[in-house]
């Protein structure tokens, strides 16, 4: 019968604690959803959970795998390799053994857990190069000052938070000046917009510089992970294509709520025809051509017509909204010069009157059709004055012939095809 090591007489082997599933092998910290950001993401095998830049960062443990081995190419058996280092070193803010971080410093010889050093200004650096951690009397000063308004305070380019600046004081770690612009950012904010972004879309939201707002970024301590951008993913936005099937009227008639679509023709839902955003069911809104029936939400129905569900009651203006009425204001001559308006003068303290002036439906009608007659002058005349010159130029350089300049002259008489052009933004 084989003796334990106890009954040997030997030294029995020191074993750790078992962790919680839910537990990171290195720092010994419950994982939650709302640190993703800082300590990384709650990554996993079948034998180690971690924190992904508890790994990460980990001073002495190698990458020997493929990207699907392991954690990410971190393999199982190195990883319980350096959990059993560490055990050795006790962290240098907590005291407590795992450290498995050591400071990048070559002279220093502080370790520490990862969200420890966090907690005490340090910062990670997580450019491709090498992944490290500066603690915090190593860390990195930012000697970038950034741009400020007249009144001392900035505002960061992700939140737009108003931030007071004190040029007296170096700045928080908590902030980064971008060194392209010398815009400030908060770093909750950066890691947020990094992990949206991407590698691939990830810029200065002021300049649009990459490399070098991307570099700060990353020596800085912000994670930007090597994907595309969220937006970019298929499938993201697969829900934008269900069509709106809710009824949306303030009174909804159907008994079995504003949700049914299918049974009587009567509920079934109509889109708005501008925004497709509202719908109604067709007996809800008493509509006479059935599935056919043109529909627009009160919303659309606000926009070119202020009067309808005015936000401003008639008995501040001392307009009727139902009447449709807008008021105008019309200055008043009180000089005394003009003798054939002294009967309609106002008195000496008030300098306008308001006089009520109708707008119907058909009046807003003109007026568009008459911005739209004024948009299609206006883009006629601006496309001949462009072909007259490129017909000046070409005859400039004895290139153009009989035929070239009648085609050019016959583009410029021909009308715009549907009255309007889009204009392309690159």
């Amino acid at each position: 019968m084989a003796l334990s090591n106890s009954a040997k007489g030997t030294k029995s082997r020191t074993h750790t604690a078992p962790v919680h599933q839910d537990t990171c092998v290195f720092c010994r910290r419950p994982i939650r959803d709302d640190e993703n950001l800082i300590f990384g993401q709650r990554e996993s095998s079948l034998k180690h959970t971690v924190h992904y830049f508890c790994m990460l960062l980990s001073s002495q443990l190698p990458q020997k795998g493929q990207d699907e081995e392991g954690i990410k190419g971190f393999l199982d058996v190195d990883i319980a390799k350096e959990v059993r280092r560490s055990q050795k070193d006790k962290c240098c803010y907590c005291r407590k053994p795992g450290a498995n971080v050591r400071c990048a410093k070559a002279s220093c010889r502080r370790v520490f857990h990862f969200p420890c050093a966090y907690e005490n200004d340090s910062i990670a650096d997580f450019n491709q190069e090498a992944f490290d951690v500066l603690c915090g009397e190593h860390a990195r000063p930012q000697v970038v000052v950034p741009l400020t308004k007249p009144d001392g305070t900035a505002e960061c380019l992700v939140c737009l938070e108003t931030i007071r600046i004190n040029p007296s004081v170096s700045i928080s770690s908590d902030f980064l000046v971008s060194p392209c612009c010398r815009q400030l950012y908060e770093k909750r904010c950066l890691r947020g917009y990094a992990k949206v972004a991407g590698l691939h879309h990830f810029k200065c939201c002021q300049c649009r510089n990459v490399n070098q707002f991307l570099y700060a970024c990353q020596q800085n301590g912000i994670f930007v992970p090597n994907q595309d951008a969220e937006w970019e993913r298929s499938n993201e936005f697969a829900d934008h294509y269900i069509p709106h099937s809710v009824c949306d009227v303030p009174i909804c008639l159907c008994p079995n709520g504003r949700q049914t679509t299918d049974g009587h023709p009567d509920w079934e839902v109509v889109r708005c025809d501008d925004c497709g955003k509202s719908g109604t069911h067709i007996k809800c809104s008493d509509l006479q051509d059935g599935p056919m029936s043109a529909y627009r939400c009160q919303d659309c129905e606000c926009i070119g017509n202020p009067s309808v569900n005015s936000s401003v009651p008639a008995s501040i203006t001392g307009v009727s909204s139902a009447t449709n009425e807008h008021p105008e204001i019309i200055e008043v001559d009180d000089d005394g010069d003009d003798d054939d308006d002294d009967e309609n003068d106002c008195d000496a303290d008030s300098d306008v009157v308001v006089v009520s002036s109708t707008y119907t439906a058909e009046d807003i009608a003109q007026r568009r059709k008459a911005d739209q007659e004024r948009l299609q002058e206006t883009y006629s005349r601006f496309r001949s004055i462009i072909i007259n010159r490129l017909v000046e130029s070409l005859r400039k350089q004895r290139h153009l012939t009989a035929g070239t300049s009648n085609s050019l002259k016959s583009v410029v008489d021909r009308p715009a095809a549907g009255g309007s052009r889009k204009r392309q933004y690159l």
